[in-house]
């Protein structure tokens, strides 16, 4: 199998990142990365990093073709709740339909997609808890179009949360055999997921004003759950925030790292320069990595 090369985005409130990765043979190497400040107010701004890293001329980078994107958590529509798993599956999409039109306004299924996660099933109830993220139709056709233009092809669209939790899994394969949070910190909105054993079971999502309301937000979702690990990453990580989970959690927290078990290449030099900022590249990494 030959080596390929393919670009990761992920974006949340303003910034960008946009990682290149070599993908193929026994190990994956980091060959490029940027971290970018909104520049634009066009709805597709944050696909500009990946434009101008071929105009930069990088070594390996002309050969990205494939690329994949790492939706902000904030552009989405995420919403839990508990499902008859007696329903046929056209009736579960109905069902879903029906929770969606009680909180999107003017709400019509054709405009957008709806990716349905199983979190957990009380078989003896027949009910299972679901997670929905729905993402409007226009966004992604907008991505697909305006990547085609420049020549390149999406690979994936996923959100921040599993191009990150991908990230996680790769780098420490040990969660696998343990129950751990995966906390996204943005400026203005903490999101909280919890895992068992690599699969997740539990979200939640609150807006940020503080650190103390992060604090709050989890204190909340791990109130019936103990964790071994709880790892952090985004554009809004800080030592007082990290610093505040752990006192007030009494629990080590981990700033995720999407290149622990990666190399980076020789010729890139460049690398240095994002050293203890490692965890704001989570989705864009772990978004490249993923095969389908």
């Amino acid at each position: 199998m030959g080596k390929e090369y393919i670009g990761g985005v992920s974006f949340t409130d303003d910034t960008a990142q946009v990682a290149v990765l070599e993908v193929g043979g026994s190990e994956i190497k980091v060959r490029y990365l940027e971290d970018i400040k909104k520049g634009s107010s066009d709805d597709l701004w944050f696909l500009q990093g990946v434009f101008e890293m071929k105009e930069k001329r990088v070594r390996k980078v002309k050969k990205v073709k494939k690329v994949s994107v790492a939706v902000d958590n904030a552009s989405l529509f995420l919403h839990s709740f508990p499902m008859d798993t007696s329903l046929t599956k056209a009736e579960q999409n109905e069902h879903v339909d029906w929770e969606l039109s009680n909180y999107l306004s003017e709400y019509n299924p054709k405009d957008y997609v709806n990716d349905v996660h199983i979190l957990r099933t009380k078989a003896r109830e027949h009910v299972c808890h679901v997670l929905t993220i729905s993402v409007k139709k226009s966004l992604i056709y907008g991505i697909q179009n305006m990547l085609s233009e420049n020549k390149f092809e999406l690979h994936i669209i996923d959100t921040n949360h599993f191009g990150a939790q991908y990230a996680l899994i790769t780098n420490y394969p040990e969660v696998k055999t343990k129950v751990v949070a995966l906390v996204a910190v943005a400026h203005h909105r903490v999101d909280a997921g919890l895992l068992h054993s690599g699969r997740l079971i539990a979200y939640r999502y609150g807006l940020m004003t503080n650190r103390d309301d992060a604090v709050k937000l989890l204190q909340e979702v791990l109130k019936d759950t103990t964790i071994s690990d709880l790892f952090i990453y985004g554009t809004a990580v800080s030592t007082e925030v990290v610093g505040a989970i752990e006192n007030s959690l009494n629990i080590k927290v981990t700033k995720l790292n999407p290149f622990q078990r990666l190399k980076i290449a020789s010729s890139f030099r460049d690398f240095e320069r994002f050293l203890g900022r490692e965890h704001r590249f989570a989705a864009s990494v772990g978004c490249a990595l993923r095969k389908e």
